[in-house]
């Protein structure tokens, strides 16, 4: 049970960096495009960050067998949801 959930909390905070890196992505074309100044794009960078760190700790918080269904809701959450709109 312990190795499952070590699984799924590696797998939730996987996906958690895979959203940032395309939330990342998608700010700087937006600045390439300019609809988003430079300080506008550190502006986003640093909330897209800050979402980041705060599921990443959340994913964190779940170390025990009990969570196993609260992890595997956040993994798929975190797969499904974009940072950009929880954000802007």
């Amino acid at each position: 049970m312990s190795k499952t959930v070590s699984k799924l909390s590696e797998d939730g905070k996987v996906a958690i960096r895979n959203v940032r890196r395309d939330a990342m992505k998608q700010a700087g074309k937006l600045e390439k495009e300019g609809s988003l100044s430079e300080d506008g794009l550190a502006d986003l960078e640093t909330a897209i960050q800050e979402l980041t760190d705060e599921y990443v700790k959340q994913v964190r918080s779940f170390d025990g067998p009990q969570h196993v269904g609260t992890l595997k809701a956040m993994v798929s959450d975190a797969s499904s949801r974009h940072v950009l709109h929880a954000c802007c």
